[in-house]
């Protein structure tokens, strides 16, 4: 199976699996069953992430927070 994702100019993905197994014996009790799987996803991301700093923003006070309960202020 494959597929292509539009971001980042096109990236193609590939996935593919099987699975093999085999009875063997006089009376055919024992086997043995193997299985593979590959999946390569050149997925692209948007992932911005915040980095440890040395602004220094204050210190917060009680009075900087008012409670609030589900739907109150601005939507």
């Amino acid at each position: 199976m494959g597929g292509f994702t539009p971001i980042e100019g096109g990236r193609t993905l590939d996935q593919f699996g099987g699975t093999f197994g085999r009875r063997f014996g006089m009376e055919k009790r024992f086997g043995f069953c193997w299985g593979a799987a590959y999946d390569h996803n050149n997925r692209g991301i948007d992932d911005v992430e915040a980095v440890p700093g040395v602004f220094d923003f204050g210190t917060a006070t009680a009075s900087d927070f008012e409670p609030c309960v589900f739907g109150c202020g601005d939507p």
